[in-house]
Formats: structure tokens, sequence, C-alpha cells
């Protein structure tokens, strides 16, 4: 510590006091006045300054003259007659003054400091040498499904914005707002998120208190619009406590001199604001960081009166990281993950667990993002098996939420329910678990459990994007397709800047037959990022369904570039394979599909089976089979994946065995189910179409009539029922269905087969 005349400069505490009473500088001044005090021995050039306090920005002189102005008027110094900074014209400035250095022994020490006591705002120091990391936030993505209204849901769904539960009773609901660095370094700024994540994993252990999850209070900040390095005032963690249900509040910031960073929080009251007390420590060195949080976080379960010394025999460092590095890693790729960046995650998070071999959870994460996130179930399983190996460093919550994940990577989607109920059943105010026990509900086709399960989550937080797009969906999965566009509009109105709003909107337009506005949305979600995987498949299938098969082409081509993952460009070729075999090129489609069977990804065998029967080699049939046979299931990011799939290629292959009977059987399970709307083809005909193939017309009508009833824009269902109705002699019928379907494919390339034979349908039927 610095004394001099009556002041005292506590670097470490970031305190000046004139005579007793406390001052206050801004951060950019107090490390000017410490870089004077500590090479008071010479002058200071203003170009040093500069570089020392703005290292990383481009500021005028007038900056750093502010600064000394500030300086001079907390000290009540004179520029003309200057007692404590004197300038020197052209060369710099100095600190003159006489100054004691003080042992820190012998000043106030870095305890916790009374609300009281502690003014609201605190100056700063500069911070430690650290790697520089980038501003983050933390946000995993998790898609929910919902299946029809709640009971109480009558009108729309913007109805359910004014439900709400009543906060948990036996449990304090506390929010912890991402922190505010002090230091003014931005290469700092993944503290703001790291010590918020830190503090909220250490309360989380106290099954006595609801912690307000990293994950949900990311989705309330970028619903506020605020930027992921921006911390919220006052007045907008009360709303975001509010909208959790939060009965306390905390903010915290950091400031750091040289090795050392003092921590701040503040608690308050989540309805009023009223502080209600402030505590703060100084980590000496940056490894201290971890164990400062631990002895925080008793502190302020403390202030919320709850004392257990059990809980003090556990730390942070147990069962997260005692490596800083590995912590900064570990937020860096749950960040990524939340922006869907998952080889970027993914590779953060493997940097994690290189600085920390047994940090569990950086494990559990990986597994996520390879298995719930993409599908990739075998890469997943070892990794979640390296977090269960080390079950003794996690929370309990922790525990269940790997649990979960792990069944859903083993295809028991039973056993993965259990945890997240079980998550449910302690903390009846964790929407995580509500999102997810929702998804594997819905993909189990449980619609009535999902419905209530979801809305209890959307009554949490009633603002939810992903709730909304979750119920359309579901509406979309019965074909409540009024009511399903109305859910993604709402989806769309809360995050208009979000792409996959824009694709789930789409998705349901074009199930709807709504063409003109799905390739609307499909385009705005790609203007919002080109790069965005998911509309420019969606976009080529809808090209597809419209018979402008050379458009689609292009669409599938780009997916392939910028697949992020193996199996993503597989699927592009395998459609690519699809659309050749659909235009009549029978060798192009299969050059294409031997390029997606190189790949083992069990959807490319089920549509590569279809094009090698049309060739006619039976050896290739062969192995087909029974790497069909032998082929492993598969996930739908989270979920269990439709049956339709594999009932499809069962029906298939029992119709080119002669089976009729067992083949329409499958068939009838394939339209049981909902129709495969993200997919190339929709399966939504198969039934029809065996009936038409085996010569039983009628039946074959009677079941394109209720697809059409459906959607009456399923243009090769027109094509077809025009087909049964010439089989039956029906001219008349005939004639106006392939009429209804030249309209639809009004647009379409003019060599499509289907489109060359309507035409010369109508020429003959015109003449007869």
């Amino acid at each position: 510590m610095y004394r001099l005349d009556g002041i005292e400069i506590d670097p470490v505490l970031n305190r000046i006091a004139v005579n007793g009473e406390e001052r206050h500088l801004r951060p950019q001044t107090f490390q000017v006045l410490l870089h004077l005090l500590e090479h008071r021995d010479r002058v200071v050039s203003k170009e040093e300054l500069m570089t020392a306090v703005w290292p990383d920005t481009a500021v005028t002189d007038d900056a750093l003259v502010q600064c000394i102005v500030d300086i001079r008027r907390e000290f009540g110094d004179d520029s003309r007659k200057a007692t404590f900074v004197k300038t020197f014209p052209k060369r710099g400035y100095r600190f003159v003054a006489v100054v004691e250095t003080v042992p820190r022994g012998r000043s106030t020490p870095p305890a916790a400091i009374d609300g009281a006591d502690r003014p609201q705002a605190s100056s700063l120091g500069r911070w430690m040498p650290v790697a520089a990391a980038a501003v983050l936030g933390i946000v995993i993505a998790t898609a929910v499904l919902l299946a029809r209204p709640a009971r109480w849901f009558v009108a729309s769904p913007g109805a359910r914005a004014e439900t709400s539960l009543a906060a948990v009773p036996a449990m304090r609901r506390i929010a912890v707002m991402f922190f505010e660095n002090e230091t003014g370094r931005p290469e700092l700024s993944w503290l703001q998120v790291g010590l918020a994540d830190m503090v909220i994993t250490d309360l989380s252990r106290d099954a006595r208190l609801s912690v307000l999850s990293r994950d949900q209070l990311s989705t309330l900040r970028e619903r506020m619009s605020l930027r992921s390095a921006q911390t919220a005032r006052l007045d907008q963690a009360l709303q975001i406590a509010n909208q959790s249900q939060a009965d306390t509040l905390l903010l915290g910031s950091f400031a750091a001199v040289g090795d050392r960073t003092r921590i701040d929080v503040r608690l308050h009251d989540g309805r009023s604001g009223r502080l209600l007390g402030a505590d703060a420590v100084v980590a000496e060195t940056p490894d201290q960081i971890l164990t400062q949080i631990d002895a925080l976080s008793t502190r302020v379960r403390a202030r919320l009166g709850i004392v257990d010394e059990a809980f003090a025999k556990t730390t942070l460092g147990g069962v997260m990281t005692d490596n800083l590095e590995a912590y900064r890693y570990y937020v860096l790729g749950v960040q990524q993950a939340t922006e869907l960046h998952v080889t970027d995650a993914i590779a953060m998070l493997q940097k994690a667990v290189a600085a920390d071999p047994e940090f569990a959870m950086a494990y559990a994460r990986i597994g996520y993002a390879y298995g719930v996130s993409n599908n990739q179930d075998e890469r997943a399983k070892p990794f979640l098996e390296q977090a269960f190996r080390r079950s003794a460093r996690l929370t309990e919550k922790d525990r269940l939420y790997i649990a979960a994940w792990y069944g859903i990577v083993s295809f028991d989607y039973q056993a993965a329910q259990s945890p997240l109920r079980e998550i449910i059943r302690k903390d009846p105010a964790e929407i995580e678990a509500y999102k997810e026990l929702g998804t594997l509900l819905q993909g189990d086709e449980d619609y009535a459990e999902a419905v209530d399960v979801l809305s209890r989550a959307l009554a949490l937080d009633p603002k939810s994007k992903e709730i909304y797009n979750a119920l359309g969906a579901a509406y979309r999965d019965i074909g409540k397709y009024a009511d399903a566009i109305a859910a993604h509009r709402q989806c769309v109105a809360i995050a208009p800047n979000e792409p996959n709003a824009w694709d789930s909107l789409g998705l349901t337009y074009q199930a709807g037959g709504d063409y003109g506005h799905a390739s609307e949305a499909f385009e705005r979600a790609l203007q919002l990022n080109p790069t965005f995987e998911i509309p420019v498949v969606h976009l080529g299938n809808l090209y597809f369904q419209l018979g402008r098969y050379r458009q689609a082409l292009r669409q599938y081509q780009r997916y392939v570039e910028i697949a992020s993952f193996d199996q993503e460009r597989t699927r592009g070729y395998a459609h690519i394979a699809w659309v050749h075999f659909r235009m009549g090129d029978r060798d192009r489609a299969w050059e294409f599909a031997q390029t997606a069977l190189s790949h083992a990804y069990t959807p490319v065998v089920w549509s590569a089976i279809p094009i090698a029967a049309a060739r006619g080699d039976a050896n290739i049939m062969t192995d087909l089979r029974a790497r069909f046979q032998a082929a492993p299931p598969t996930g739908n990011r989270g979920r269990r994946q439709t049956p339709a799939l594999d009932r499809d290629v069962r029906g298939f292959l029992a119709m080119r065995d002669g089976k009729d009977a067992e083949a329409i059987a499958l068939f009838r399970e394939v339209v049981r189910h909902p129709p495969v709307f993200w997919n190339i083809e929709g399966f939504q005909t198969d039934l029809a179409d065996a009936y038409l193939m085996l010569g039983r017309v009628k039946e074959a009508i009677a079941e394109y009539e209720r697809v059409l009833a459906l959607n009456p824009y399923l243009a090769l269902a027109r094509y077809h029922l025009g087909e049964a109705y010439d089989r039956l002699g029906d001219t008349a019928r005939a004639r106006a269905e392939y009429e209804r379907f030249l309209r639809i494919w009004r647009d379409a390339d003019p060599d499509v087969p289907e489109l060359v034979a309507a035409k010369a349908r109508l020429t003959t039927s015109a003449t007869e």
C-alpha cells in the first residue's frame, strides 16, 4: 500500500482514502495513478502511460489528460503548483510527493465488507498476464418439441405469456449475473462468464438452493439484447430475476493488480433490488481464484442463512477442476457449443481435458456435443464414460444430466428420462431438464406427457423461443399447420435475428404447402447466416418437392461444401444421388450413392437401396441388405429416430421379395408416424404408392386423398392420384388432378419425368 499526506492508496482493494474518506477513480484513472506511483523515480512519458493503460485500444492524448485531471481533483492538487503529479512539457508526468510503502498486514484485510459500509461501485487496478480469450456467454442450445396445447392454452401460442408458476417455497432461488470486468482488458472477458459459472456451480452443490443455470441465464440475457461481454445493470438484472422467479440476485465484478485479483459480489433482493450485503475475496495468485470462489460461496450461503460445515469440505476444484487454464478452455468450449459451432467447441473442450485429464465435466460436454447435438453416438460414449469414471468430481445434478445423455447415446430413451425426472423433482425450477425431457417424450410420440412437461417449462419461461419452436414442431407433426405456423411466427417475433427460428418457420410453411412463404423464410435464415447448414439442405428439399431439381442439386452441393461433420456431407451426397435417380439418370445416381456409401452412416444405406435395386445387380443388393440388417440404430439430436425410416426400407424390400401383405403392413406403420418433413422424401405417400403398384387402385385413391386433405399441395401425390383415376378409366378426374399437379409444378424443370408424362397425358386425353 501507499501512504502520503493523509492519503492511503490500496492497489489490491482498489481504494483511495483521503483523510479517512473513501474516494473513487475510474478504472483507467486508477491504472494511471498506479503506474506513476510504481515509477515515481522518473518522468513517465505519455506514450508509456498510454501503452500501459490502453494496450489494445486506440485513444487520443485527451483520455490521458482527463485521467491526470481526475487524479489532481481527488488529491486537491494544482497543476500550476503541483505537489503530487507534476507535468513535464513534451516529456510526460511524474509523481513527486514523498510516498511511504506499507505492508499489507498493517492495512484493512481483504475480508468481507458489509454492504452498508462498502460503496456500490469500486475502482480497479490492472490484471495479471493471462492468455487472451474470446468474449463469452454460456448456452447449450437444446431443441425441444411440444405436441398440442395444454388444457389452459385455449387461444393462441401468445396466450401463454401471462402464465407463470410460483417460485418453489422450499428452496431459495438465486440468479447469478455475469461478472463485470473492471480491468478494462478485453482479453480477460472470459472471466465475466467464467466467474459466474464458478459461483453457479459452487452454489448448485447445495440442495437447499435453486440456482438459475448458466444456460438459462444466457438465454435471458440474449432476450434482453445484452452482448456477451456486456454487464447487466441492476434494473436489467432485476428483470432477469423476475423472469426466472429468483428471490435473490447476485452481482459481481473483478479487478486486479499484478498477480493479485479481487472479486466482489453484492446480494440484492430479487424483487425490490434492496442491497442485502456484499463480500469480497482476494486471490494472491491466479491459481487461487478457484479456492477463493469457494470461500466467497460459503459467505454468500451464510448471508442466505445457510450454514453447513460439511459443505465446506468439498471444493469447486474438486467437482470441476483446480486448473484455471482448463476452466478457461471449458468456458470457451461451452460458448462455442452454444453458438452451434460444434467442431470448435469440441476442440476447446479437448484442450480443457489436456490441461486437466481429470476434468469430468469437460469430458461430459464433449460427449454431449458429439452424441446429443450431432448424432455421433459411438464417438460420444467414450467421453461420457470418462466423465462417469470421475463421477466423484461431479455435482449430483451434473451426474444426473450425464446419465440422461448416456441413455440418449445408448438409445435407451426410457433410461434417459429417469434422471431428468429426478432433477425436476429435486429442483422444480430447473427449466433445462423440462426441455430435455420434453424432447425425449416427443420423440417417443408420447404427446400427452410432453404437453404436461413442456407447458410447465413454458410457464417458467413464457418468452422462450425454444419452447415456441418446439410447440410449432409438434403441431406440424400432428398436421395442425395453422397452429404450427402461429407458434413459429411467435418464435421469430421473439428472436427475429435467429436463423434457426426462420428455418423452423420455413419448414412448417413447407409442410403445410405454403411454398412461397417457405422459400422466403429459408432465404431469410441464410441471409442471417449464409453458412448455417440446416436451411441450406431444407431449401434444397423444397426445390426438390417443387420439381426444381437443378436448383436442389446446387443446394445439396453447397451443403456438402459447408457441412461441419462427415455424416452431414454424406447426407448431402445421398440427396444428390436421389435427385439424379428421380430424374432417371441411374448411372449418375449410383455414382453419388457409392460416394455416400463409403461412409458408415445408416440413413445413407436406406436411401441407396432403391437406387441399387433399379440397377438389377444382385450382388450389390445382397451386400446392401446385409449392411441394412447390421446397421446400428441412430438418434435424432437428443431423441428417438422416427421408425418411419426403417419401416420404409423394410416395406420396399418386402415388396421386392413378393411379400405384399408384409409390405402393406409395414407401410401402414410408416404412415402412422408423423411425416419426416426434414428429409428429402417425407414418406407421406408410401402406403398409397404401394397400393397403386399392387393394382389396388381404389385403396390407393382413398389413401392419396387422405394425405392431400392434410396438404393439398403435395405435387407428386396429385400426379399419382391422376394416374390412379386414369387406371379406373375416370378421365375427367385424372385430367383435373394432372392440371392441379402442373399448377403446383409450374416452375419445375421441363425435363422432369412426371412433368413430361402429365403434359403428354393431358394432350392425349384432349384428343380422345
